[in-house]
């Protein structure tokens, strides 16, 4: 009797082979995949789920920020004499209340200058009108720079108001180290994350 191999049967065959090369078997006679039949990018989407799902264990930082006027004394309760940087401490005398929060936020980064790394914060359009108006008004004044990161507990920076502030950008170097700048501005960050997304509802 004659056998004829159809077109089939013999794409058939080859499939068979075909998988039989790319199967291995293990010790105990279950079949195991080939290395070699394992394609480069699964290893490499592991790897990205993987520190997808570290990024999402860790915790956000936040930090808060707050900046008060200079101020003269008058007897009254709103105003208080903080001390300013730990080692050569400076005494301001500040309004209880703050010109801005970090609530005015939109961006913050550390820069690079020639006197050292510096913290660069930016305000929204409200915080923007505050600063002017602020700076327009007290011009030779000290702004009191408060900030809460991690467990710290800090008065920041002290910066004199030189000129008008209308671009909503307040830059000064803190007293702090450029580990703890990196920590504060992420801080901030997530803070102005936090509040973009809230300002989409």
């Amino acid at each position: 009797m004659k056998i004829q191999f159809s077109a089939f049967n013999i794409y058939f065959l080859m499939v068979c082979l075909t998988l039989a090369t790319q199967v291995s078997f293990g010790a105990d006679g279950s079949p195991k995949a080939n290395a070699s039949a394992i394609p480069e990018k699964t290893s490499e989407k592991s790897e990205a789920k993987e520190a997808d799902k570290k990024k999402k264990k860790r915790k956000k930082v936040i930090s808060t920020l707050r900046v008060h006027l200079e101020v003269n004394r008058d007897g009254t309760d709103r105003i208080t004499t903080v001390q300013v940087l730990r080692s050569s401490p400076i005494s301001v005398t500040i309004d209880r209340e703050p010109i801005v929060t970090e609530a005015y936020l939109v961006g913050a980064k550390v820069v690079s200058t020639v006197g050292g790394p510096e913290i660069e914060l930016q305000f929204d359009s409200q915080g923007r009108t505050f600063l002017q108006n602020y700076s327009a008004a007290n011009r030779g004044r000290r702004l009191a720079i408060y900030c809460d990161f991690d467990k710290e507990h800090r008065w920041l920076a002290a910066p004199v108001m030189t000129s008008l502030n209308s671009n909503g950008v307040l830059r000064f170097a803190p007293d702090a180290t450029p580990e703890e700048m990196e920590r504060i501005v992420e801080g901030l960050l997530t803070i102005a994350e936090i509040k973009k997304k809230e300002n989409k509802f």
